[in-house]
């Protein structure tokens, strides 16, 4: 599978959708199939990026949320363009900091 390594600067969506996706409902950093788990791009640089992307792996980096980078998958619908997790397992790095690594 190809794969693409992009930037994403939006913390607090990256940490909202962990926390929900990872932890929420007492996943314990697996990665849950019945939680709401996209996210929309909404930044037209990205958006351009990612369009017929969707046979790619997009690895994620963001250096205030993620140590190394978390794997997504692209899903276009209806002229929008959504980022799906694909990383298993999910372990909290820093418990400080909010820092997570992915598997």
């Amino acid at each position: 599978m190809k794969s693409v390594r992009i930037p994403f600067d939006d913390s607090e969506k990256l940490r909202e959708l962990i926390s929900n996706v990872y932890f929420g409902g007492g996943n314990n950093g697996k990665l849950s199939t019945f939680v709401k788990s996209d996210i929309l791009v909404e930044s037209p640089v990205l958006k351009l990026i990612l369009s017929d992307m969707s046979g790619y792996l997009i690895k994620v980096t963001n250096e205030d949320v993620i140590s190394g980078s978390m794997a997504f998958g692209v899903v276009e619908k209806e002229d929008e363009i959504f980022l799906v997790p694909k990383s298993v397992y999910c372990i909290k790095k820093n418990e400080d900091k909010d820092i997570y690594s992915f598997y």
